[in-house]
């Protein structure tokens, strides 16, 4: 019997949503709306009108099979803070070599969608963030796992 995957579904916040509340009526919108369409594709964006929420997405698309119960919803608060500069001096001169951004920030909001790579490379991705992340927060020891923390997508390129 093949079981099906839930429905991963991110929620974008604005400052001010308190993600630590139980939110039954943004749970109930959202619900709404997915009973109200029998399909809609992977990476689908749609607005709820709920109070400080920028944005919804269908991650993993949406079938007419698909039941509309086994629902996996992750929240995130854009940031409206502007990049910082990092400069070096030259001949007396300064020079801008790199711009830093608190993620995720409204300055990329939805441009993950428009970024075109191989088949798997943003899963792969994903996958390597969401290891980091894993390795954060159960404290492993950098000096034990070496791994590049460095993760930047520039014009078509990933780092």
């Amino acid at each position: 019997m093949h079981t099906m995957e839930p429905i991963n579904i991110e929620i974008a916040c604005s400052r001010g949503f308190n993600k630590k509340s139980p939110n039954a009526e943004l749970i109930k919108a959202i619900h709404q709306y997915l009973t109200e369409h029998k399909s809609l594709p992977k990476d689908y964006v749609f607005k709820v009108a709920y109070p400080n929420v920028e944005s919804v997405t269908i991650c993993n698309g949406l079938e007419e099979q698909n039941p509309r119960t086994d629902l996996r919803m992750f929240t995130y608060l854009l940031n409206d803070e502007a990049s910082e500069e990092e400069t070096i001096q030259q001949d007396g001169d300064e020079i801008q070599i790199a711009n830093h951004w608190l993620l995720p920030t409204r300055d990329f909001h939805g441009m993950w969608e428009s970024l075109i790579y191989e088949e798997d490379m943003k899963h792969e991705l994903l996958s390597f963030v969401q290891t980091t992340m894993l390795f954060s927060q159960k404290k492993v020891n950098p000096n034990l796992i070496a791994c590049n923390r460095l993760v930047g997508v520039t014009v078509g390129n990933i780092i």
